[in-house]
């Protein structure tokens, strides 16, 4: 009977710990990240958006980067970037890796330690 009552009084800690987690996330920016493909080369458009409407309506603040193929598997290709979207700040960075042949997207934003990494792989 001891390891329910620990297991019931877990499950209602974490109860209450998502319900603060909710109520601390609430008043915060949400940002909608988006990555589209050209079907015929390696090109690629990045986008970041900030939402945070009351009904999780887009806010006029975007930022798209477009990505070039290289045209050629080496040498590595590096790009990066800080770019101010609304009144989030986001550091972005491209990686073109030639081995494995790879894209790989990273998004930091400094101030809450947020960051978001990506892959895309050819296959």
């Amino acid at each position: 009977v001891a390891p329910m009552a620990k297991v019931a009084e877990l499950v209602e800690r974490a109860k209450q710990g998502g319900e603060r987690l909710a109520e601390e996330l609430e008043g915060m920016p949400m940002a909608r990240l988006s990555l589209s493909k050209k079907g015929y080369c390696q090109d690629f458009t990045f986008s970041i958006e900030l939402a945070g409407g009351e009904d999780g309506e887009p806010l006029a603040s975007s930022h798209m980067i477009h990505v070039r193929d290289k045209l050629t598997t080496s040498p590595l290709g590096l790009y990066a970037e800080i770019q101010q979207v609304g009144q989030l700040r986001f550091f972005i960075l491209f990686l073109d890796d030639p081995a494995p042949r790879a894209l790989r997207i990273a998004v930091l934003e400094p101030i809450s330690g947020w960051s978001f990494q990506m892959v895309i792989a050819e296959v």
